[in-house]
């Protein structure tokens, strides 16, 4: 018996040994979040922190801690003292600073600074996945009520066609304000009714292999670019996760504009 459960000890002990599996950047992070339904643990860090190293070789290497990030998290360690990409409400003056992130890239709860014990850490982890797993269970009663098309000459085909304006939402799945968009102003019935009555509507992804005119293809997601038949864009894009009331409006505007062409 005792055999048995060395060799299961070690069997464990071996599967972890490679320790957590650290994500290359916060875009993979949150792109693996998105397609995994896990929130994000992000380690602020920096090379010349004590703390920092404290915090790496105790804690993130304690195998109860590896064994629960490698399951329910999505993990990325990045440093302020190399060119890792940060967002700005993520870097704050101290480090190590812990964040925990939806698959929308918004943070769930105040950070936790320094080299915090295993065991807190763990019962930090409990509250964590408890929390994401509610609001991942709120979330899931929501489905797309917006008829995306996926492919951009099909779009133009049926807009043409059926004579509507076509919208193309310009997005990024790394971008946190792309998913606010989605899950908010696309998720507004009347958005989502005048968008299926009298436009055609697609969403490209710049992180994928998505058709893209260079034209549209901007530095910033989210973008909302209207064209006509040609296509050609009918006005400057909307940029940023504009809001429902706000985006309305703008949308009888388009419908007018092309209608009088």
């Amino acid at each position: 018996m005792r055999r048995v459960i060395f060799i299961l000890l070690f069997a464990v002990s071996a599967m972890l040994a490679d320790g957590i599996d650290w994500k290359e950047d916060y875009f993979a992070a949150m792109k693996a979040s998105k397609a995994q339904n896990k929130p994000v643990m992000l380690v602020v860090s920096n090379h010349n922190c004590k703390a920092c190293t404290v915090l790496k070789n105790t804690t993130l290497k304690d195998l109860r801690v590896v064994e629960k990030l490698k399951k329910e998290y999505i993990s990325v360690l990045l440093y302020t003292d190399e060119k890792d990409y940060i967002p700005g409400e993520l870097r704050g003056s101290a480090t190590p600073e812990i964040w925990f992130l939806n698959t929308s890239g918004f943070n769930m709860f105040a950070p936790i600074q320094g080299a915090m014990k295993a065991d807190q850490f763990l019962g930090a982890l409990d509250v964590v996945s408890e929390e994401f797993n509610k609001r991942s269970a709120k979330d899931a009663s929501k489905e797309p009520i917006i008829n995306w098309r996926e492919n951009f000459v099909v779009a133009v085909e049926e807009a043409r066609r059926d004579k509507k304006p076509l919208m193309i939402v310009v997005s990024n799945h790394g971008c946190k304000w792309c998913v606010h968009l989605e899950n908010t102003t696309f998720q507004d019935k009347r958005v989502a009714d005048a968008l299926n009555k009298d436009f055609v509507t697609m969403i490209a992804f710049t992180d994928e292999s998505d058709y893209i005119p260079g034209e549209i293809r901007g530095s910033a997601t989210p973008q909302i670019w209207f064209l006509d038949s040609e296509p050609k864009p009918m006005f400057a894009p909307i940029q940023g996760a504009i809001k429902a009331d706000d985006l309305l409006p703008r949308l009888k505007g388009v419908l007018k504009e092309y209608k009088s062409k």
